[in-house]
């Protein structure tokens, strides 16, 4: 007898270009590293167990909060805004109590494929339809379970990369960070403003110049301009430490400087984000 095939999986592909997700960047925004880091517990467990969703039951904010140290309503508030801004199925969450998106089933259903589950139709329960662009549309939801078969994913997914060609080559979408253009004088400028207390910089290097596009074309520009702030905000990076040590411009812009920096690894308690939004076209 054949073993039978399981729905999750031990591991799953991340794409590299995650922090570049307008998305991802607005649940950092809006609540730090707590965010991202409760959106992908979220992520593993839905391809650890179901494999494409995940059941919001009466204590899955409390599995989650136990195990990752927060407070079950800033989970349950963080879960809530990620549906606000299509991270997870809006309706399917509201109808059905249940955590999914047209992502997490398309790249689950490339797994099944890339695992050599294609001999068996995968079935979906709580499918979304790929012509759905957002939450506003109708979802499919009936008793009768629809099956995907390995050509029709085919056929979707090369429609999908069709679809994101012609967005990227479309020159009235908004210009992704990797090709954004960068005053540098104007960041200087902001990096003086706000970390009046590290050492000033007086050559902008071409390398320093290559290490700031680069931290560009990983978050944005906004995020970048968060964490210039929040290391500005900062009492250990700016001398209140043990060794009188205080930080400067390559090394908050080194890659693990940034990212601890930007989820509040130094606000020593005090909240890192910026006392007004920032507009990228400052700099």
């Amino acid at each position: 007898m054949a073993r039978p095939i399981k729905d999750g999986f031990s591991y799953f592909p991340k794409d590299t270009d995650t922090f570049n997700d307008r998305k991802i960047r607005r649940l950092i925004r809006r609540f730090n590293g707590n965010g991202y880091l409760t959106y992908d517990f979220i992520l593993c467990s839905i391809f650890r167990d179901k494999g494409y969703y995940a059941e919001f039951d009466n204590d899955f904010c409390f599995d989650i909060a136990d195990q990752v140290y927060l407070e079950e309503t800033e989970v349950k508030q963080i879960i809530s805004y990620c549906c606000e801004i299509d991270l997870f199925n809006k309706k399917l969450f509201e109808k059905e109590k249940v955590i999914t998106s047209r992502g997490i089933q398309k790249r689950w259903l490339g797994m099944n494929t890339a695992s050599k589950r294609k001999e068996k139709s995968i079935e979906l329960r709580y499918l979304i339809p790929v012509d759905e662009v957002s939450s506003e549309k109708t979802i499919v939801n009936s008793e009768k379970t629809p099956e995907i078969s390995e050509e029709n994913t085919q056929k979707k997914e090369k429609k999908e990369k069709k679809e994101k060609k012609e967005i990227t080559s479309n020159p009235q979408v908004d210009s992704p960070p990797e090709i954004e253009k960068i005053d540098y004088q104007k960041l200087l400028s902001l990096y003086h403003e706000k970390c009046k207390r590290m050492p000033q910089v007086k050559i902008l290097s071409e390398s320093r110049k290559k290490v700031v596009k680069a931290r560009v074309k990983e978050h944005g520009k906004v995020i970048v301009a968060e964490m210039i702030e929040a290391a500005g905000k900062s009492p250990f990076l700016n001398g209140e430490n043990d060794r009188n040590w205080t930080a400067n411009f390559d090394w908050i812009f080194k890659p693990s400087n940034f990212v601890k920096i930007i989820e509040g690894g130094y606000s020593n308690g005090q909240s890192s984000k910026p006392d007004e939004p920032y507009k990228p076209e400052k700099w």
